[in-house]
């Protein structure tokens, strides 16, 4: 099963923006800018797709990322991606079996 992440986005540096939301799955990212354009590249081994348009509107770019979109599971990511982002992002991850959680060690202390 895969996990999308489509991204909408103001006029941000598209070519930093997956590492600037600690992303760990394929991605589009539509830039709203005062430009057309489309770049691809690879982080950490999954593929971000980044269009940059001149149209406005959460609306209209959030549907022009659902139209590209290839994954089973699609993630929209919001404006507040630097607070809660990256947890959710964690745990849609985890439901969908593309990372493994990590085992927390307990130790145990003498008390004597």
């Amino acid at each position: 099963m895969k996990l999308q992440v489509l991204v909408s986005s103001v006029n941000q540096e598209i070519m930093t923006l997956a590492d600037r939301m600690h992303l760990q799955t394929d991605a589009i990212i539509v830039n709203q800018t005062d430009h057309f354009g489309y770049e691809e590249y690879m982080h950490n081994g999954r593929r971000i797709q980044c269009y940059e348009f001149q149209e406005k509107g959460v609306g209209l770019s959030r549907n022009n990322a659902l139209l590209r979109a290839e994954g089973d599971i699609v993630l929209f990511s919001v404006l507040v991606y630097e607070l809660v982002g990256p947890v959710l992002t964690k745990m849609a991850l985890t439901k969908a079996g593309d990372i493994k959680p990590k085992a927390t060690i307990v130790s145990a202390s003498d008390d004597d």
